[in-house]
């Protein structure tokens, strides 16, 4: 399905509690296919489920969580897609991490549920300097794909970070994702290191051992391809 772009508002707003089930069944239809059906599972209904428990609970992503958000000017077809930012270092409540822990062990079972809460975390957002934002799980809806959307949405998050007075973006991306590199090359942003997981567990899960920490100079203009 084609949508033209232009009937469409950028919205962004600090991520409630009613927007986690479509972020979770989007997050859900992007790790679906390959080895990530072994840490998600292959049904979609349980992987949905999953991801709406660690959001509720806060089990992945310290900080606050954003998400900008492309949706129609009228208001009736879906969300094209979101994207979480952290802007501030929060820590979750060990109570937060067990509940969410407890509650995915009863849906899907204590490995998985060691797996999300533990594992994932290695990989988890740096801890912030004041002029930092970072931003994770861009995920764009298929039905919206190849039409620009992700670049749209990058920007529209780089002007929402200099509104909140930051200087500098910083992401993490997995290097043998060949879409999301040539998407990082054309809005501006530079590989500062790789960071090497424990590959032992990610790679037999994942298919990748290392991940690129990349930065955006919020100086530089929003440049469209």
């Amino acid at each position: 399905m084609l949508v033209n772009q232009e009937s469409y508002n950028l919205e962004l707003s600090e991520v409630q509690p009613d927007d986690y089930p479509m972020i979770a069944r989007l997050l859900a239809d992007a790790f679906a296919g390959g080895k990530y059906a072994t840490a998600f599972g292959k049904d979609a209904g349980q992987r949905a489920a999953l991801f709406e428990i660690m959001l509720r609970c806060r089990a992945l992503s310290k900080g606050l969580l954003y998400t900008v958000r492309e949706t129609p000017a009228n208001g009736d077809a879906p969300v094209a897609a979101t994207v979480v930012m952290k802007y501030e270092n929060v820590t979750i409540a060990p109570a937060n991490r067990r509940a969410a822990r407890a509650e995915i062990a009863q849906r899907a079972g204590w490995v998985r549920a060691w797996w999300a809460t533990t594992v994932l975390r290695l990989a988890s957002s740096p801890r912030l300097e004041p002029h930092q934002g970072y931003m994770d799980d861009l995920v764009v809806n298929p039905a919206f794909r190849r039409q620009g959307i992700a670049q749209r949405i990058l920007y529209a998050a780089f002007d929402y970070s200099r509104a909140m007075g930051k200087t500098e973006m910083l992401a993490d991306v997995v290097p043998t994702n060949k879409p999301v590199m040539g998407l990082i090359k054309v809005t501006g942003w530079e590989i500062v290191s790789r960071n090497y997981l424990a590959a032992p567990l990610t790679l037999p899960l994942f298919g990748f051992a290392s991940v690129y920490r990349i930065r955006r100079d919020l100086a530089l203009p929003n440049v469209t391809a």
